[in-house]
């Protein structure tokens, strides 16, 4: 599906949202592999409208539409964020080290995917970040070592 086609798919479908007759459509989840292009294309709507799509919406407040499963980028790095805010991990025999780790309510879900790579999180030796929310972002670790 090229992008011009994604894109009047996420206009018809907003549309059929708007006037209730989408409810079954509504279901659907604008991605399911974290494909940029849906997510843009209703980004865009939303800057040139002013109003917010609906599954855009639903998609930027549900935690779980935005989870994805962990992979292997290259090498020994593994991609642990989630859709649209990333998070790696390079991992080591001799320590691992987190990437622009998450914050707030994203942390759980990273943890998460650092234990889906089988690593334990108290096994990251170093968190090296941006930013925002660098003083949350600290207790990532301090968090990971709570016991559950």
């Amino acid at each position: 599906m090229t992008v011009a086609q994604r894109f009047l798919r996420s206009i018809v479908l907003s549309a059929l949202l708007v006037t209730g007759a989408g409810q079954a459509l509504a279901q659907q989840p604008l991605t399911t592999r974290c494909e940029s292009a849906p997510i843009a294309a209703l980004f865009k709507v939303f800057g040139e409208t002013g109003r917010m799509p609906p599954d855009l919406g639903r998609f930027l407040q549900s935690a779980a539409l935005r989870r994805i499963e962990p992979y292997k980028a290259f090498d020994h790095v593994y991609y642990v964020g989630i859709c649209w805010v990333s998070a790696w991990l390079i991992t080591s025999p001799k320590g691992h080290v987190l990437i622009d780790a998450l914050y707030g309510a994203y942390t759980g879900p990273m943890l998460d995917n650092i234990r889906k790579l089988g690593v334990d999180p108290k096994d990251i030796r170093e968190q090296l970040e941006g930013l925002q929310g660098d003083a949350e972002k600290r207790l990532v670790t301090e968090r990971a070592k709570k016991p559950n």
